[in-house]
């Protein structure tokens, strides 16, 4: 329960932030920086399914914390680890497996999800809304947007 406090309160923190910036900005001190990678709720927009980048059907997130991942697709929530250096990632998550049904369409694109995260190391593409992880010879894996 613990550990569930301190991630609700680097929530509520990051928000906190993130209001306080926009008020900044709306006062005419410049455009809103974009979120840092880490300590902040990404939604994955775009994911490569193995042949092509598609747009993703369902909403699934994904938050990046002190080398710990934790998502939410369609067919429930997945963790794992991740390794973060020099605007390069490694990401290793698996499927927490749920108690509710998963439709074959829904399972077909969280594995793709998971596959795009998984196989190795990714760059990072930080741009004012959103990120792109790239893989080792630059194609596009997972776009991720700012969450709400």
């Amino acid at each position: 329960m613990s550990k569930l406090r301190s991630v609700f309160s680097v929530f509520i923190a990051l928000g906190l932030a993130a209001s306080g910036g926009a008020i900044a900005a709306q006062a005419g001190k410049g455009p809103i920086p974009p979120p840092r990678f880490e300590n902040y709720r990404w939604i994955i927009a775009y994911y490569f399914d193995g042949q092509t980048v598609i747009n993703s059907h369902a909403t699934s997130s994904i938050v990046f914390v002190n080398g710990r991942i934790q998502g939410a697709s369609s067919c429930g929530p997945f963790g794992g680890n991740y390794y973060f250096a020099g605007g390069v990632v490694r990401i290793h998550a698996e499927t927490v497996l749920g108690d509710g049904p998963c439709f074959d369409v829904n399972l077909t694109e969280a594995q793709a999800i998971l596959d795009a995260l998984n196989a190795g190391e990714r760059r990072i593409e930080q741009r004012p809304d959103r990120i792109v992880l790239r893989d080792t010879a630059g194609a596009v894996q997972v776009v991720l947007t700012p969450g709400q």
